[in-house]
Parts: structure tokens; sequence; C-alpha cells
């Protein structure tokens, strides 16, 4: 039998409150006024004393009594008497299990001890169950070297991945590093923040491709003595089907697609910055087909919700390109992401100082792994100014909840 409580708990909470032990004296000779009774972990009883309460124990005694605990300062709060009361209980259980030590005993004396212990064991869970403390609270656990919880902890994502920006091979030049490129990597590390300032015309006659471009920034953030880094990201072509003559035709696979990949370093975090932006908008939008048999009586609507970015001057930068295989494309439009299938409404949309936008909308399904407690619930998503998805948060509605409102501070 073994059992393990730490009873220093309530010492330490006792001396939080009296001043004790965390501080030295504030000088020789000086008188401290008393502000709580004196604790019974003060002193350490004597053999004789232990072996008493352990032998009432064993005779059936209760372990936590109230009044048996003394308090020498005249109006204390009722709390001291119980937390007193609670520590010489703990003792004398403490004293019990001991008792399963001594040398020869028999079964039944085993027997006898182990279900004492048991009944005192429920005894003080009882008591810390039903213990009305003034100015504080008690709860009961098991100790443990280590805890695993199964709710999921956000996280600081290592890693991004932009759009696709080319279609080819890892050298095939990228319409979109073309021009005057700049922009400035922010990476902070502890507290300081080491900008890396990057203009791929330092690059001069070599042919801005995936693979030549991140070679370049990689050796400007291996200067700086910083750890993040860049990777191109290979998507294979997938083979194509066409319908001729009534028959479904494979063709070979399409082309393969990159994009770029931020490896960021642990201890670091990674910001990008344009020294010039340009205005503008974002647009919430069903697509797809609302009614597919043409009857407005039916209910088989297939949508999806669409968050959409057009740039509305193009003063100072230049006008967004379309991006490799994007359908549907129109001058001016930064990216089109389509929601997930969770999302049945957006219900407002606000900008952040940064670019990046909010987005509050009802959801019917698991969102950004979050599982909903109802039928449906309200969502806040947040989207960079590149349309990635940063988090989403649910409400957590029992039954159903939709949004109404939305507001950035």
């Amino acid at each position: 039998m073994a059992v393990s409580f730490d009873n220093g708990l309530l010492s330490s909470y006792f001396q939080a409150r009296t001043g004790v032990g965390g501080a030295a004296a504030a000088g020789q000779g000086s008188v401290r006024q008393k502000v709580a009774p004196t604790a019974p972990w003060t002193k350490f009883p004597t053999p004789a004393e232990t072996s008493t309460v352990v032998k009432a124990a064993l005779a059936g005694r209760r372990l936590v009594n109230e009044s048996a605990a003394q308090l020498d300062l005249p109006g204390a709060s009722a709390d001291y008497r119980k937390l007193f009361a609670l520590y010489q209980g703990l003792s004398t259980l403490s004293g019990v299990a001991e008792q399963m030590r001594v040398k020869n005993l028999t079964g039944i004396e085993q027997t006898r001890i182990q279900s004492v212990f048991a009944k005192g064991m429920t005894e003080i869970a009882a008591y810390v169950d039903k213990a009305e403390l003034e100015k504080l609270r008690l709860t009961q656990g098991e100790a443990a070297a280590s805890v695993k919880t199964t709710v999921p902890v956000a996280r600081a994502k290592t890693e991004y991945v932009t759009p696709v920006l080319v279609s080819g091979t890892s050298e095939t030049v990228v319409p979109a590093f073309q021009g005057n490129v700049q922009f400035t990597i922010a990476i902070k590390r502890v507290a300081t923040i080491h900008n890396v300032n990057i203009n791929l015309a330092d690059m001069g006659a070599q042919p801005r491709s995936m693979a030549s471009v991140v070679t370049f920034i990689n050796q400007k953030l291996e200067a700086a003595g910083l750890d993040s880094r860049l990777a191109t990201l290979r998507t294979a072509g997938q083979p194509r089907t066409v319908q001729a003559n009534g028959k479904t035709v494979t063709l070979g696979p399409g082309a393969d697609q990159w994009a770029m990949k931020v490896k960021i370093s642990a201890g670091e975090t990674v910001a990008f910055a344009a020294p010039a932006t340009a205005g503008a908008v974002y647009l919430a939008q069903d697509v797809g087909d609302p009614d597919p048999d043409n009857k407005p009586v039916t209910l088989d609507g297939v949508t999806q919700r669409q968050l959409v970015k057009f740039q509305t001057d193009t003063a100072t930068v230049d006008a967004p390109l379309q991006g490799a295989g994007e359908a549907n494309w129109v001058e001016g439009r930064a990216f089109a992401r389509t929601l997930g299938p969770e999302v049945a409404a957006v219900r407002s949309t606000k900008v952040a100082a940064d670019g990046s936008v909010y987005v509050l909308a009802d959801v019917t399904n698991k969102t950004d792994g979050q599982a909903l407690r109802g039928a449906r619930d309200t969502a806040l998503l947040k989207y960079d100014p590149a349309g990635k998805l940063i988090y989403a948060r649910t409400l957590g509605a029992a039954g159903e909840a939709q949004g109404l409102a939305l507001a950035i501070s």
C-alpha cells in the first residue's frame, strides 16, 4: 500500500498569506504583529503524540476534527480552523500508512490497517468536497509526473506555403518575380528583430526562376545569421481526361506546379513587408449553382462561400497577375479563396490595419479542426493579406448560433 499527498501545499498557502518563509526579517529584535494563528506544521509532534492519534484512528475515531484544531489568535478566520483540521487529518492518515512498515505484522493486522486507511481516504475526500471556505477553494486530484491532454493546443505555424507561382520546372522563369521586386523579411529572435532587405535586381542577369530566387534569398538569410529558410514546393502534374466521340480519353500528366515554402526555425517569427502598398477591397460571395434543376421550390443548390480580394490602386504597385492555373480570373483580382463546405454563410468582414481580414461566418461542421458542440455555430476566421487562413475560433454554442456583427478594436 502506498499513499502520496502533499500537505506542504497547505503550509505554502499559509506562508504566502502571512509573509513567513520567503522574506528576510526586517531587523534584529523587531516585533512583528501576529496576523495569523500558529499553524500545526510549525512544530513536529513527538512520537508519543503521533502514536496516540494513530491508535485513535485505528480504533475508529474520525481523522478530521475541526473542534480539535487550536487557534491562538482571537477573531481568526474559520478558514484557518478548517485548514488546520485537514492538515492534522492528513498527518494522521500518513501515520496509519506508516503502520504497514512495522515488522512481523499478521495478515489480520494488515487487513485492518488497509481498511482504516481506505476509510480515512474516503473521509478526507468527503471533507474536501463539502468544505466551505471563504478565501480559497480546495480541490483534489492525483499526483503525476506527466500530463497528456486530448484538447488541441494552438501552436505557432512553422511553415507557410504560398499559392502556386509557376507551372513547369524549378528553372522556369516566374512572372511574379519580374520587374521591380523588393520586400523585407523581418525575423524576430528573442527580443531582437533582424530586417533582411531583398531586392531581386541584385541578382543581375540571372534568370528569376523558383530555384535561383530561393537560393538568392537563403544566402541573404544565412549571411544575417538567421535559421529560417525558403524552399520550393513541387506538386506533380496530374493526368488529364477529355471527352472524344463519347469516350473518355486520358492524356498525359500536366506540367508540375511550383509554390514557395517558408520554413520557420524554432525560436524565430517571420514577417514580410513591402516598401510600397496599394489599396484593395475584400468581397465575400457565393459561388456555384443555386438551382441545378431550375425548380425554385426544391432546395438543391450547390454553393460555397468565397473570399475575394481586388487591388484597386496601381499607381505605385503593379497590378496582380493571374496565378498559374487560376480559373475565372478577372483583371485586378489578387486572389479568390473558396471557403470550406462547412461555412454556411458569411455575416460580416472587417479589415485590420495590417491588411489582414476577419470573417464572421456561420458554420455547420468541424472548422479548422474544432468540432462543434451543436448543429450550427459562429466562427471567427482570420486571413492574412495573401488569403491564407491564420486561425479559426468557434463560439462553442451548445445548440445553434449565428453571427450578427463584427468590430475590430
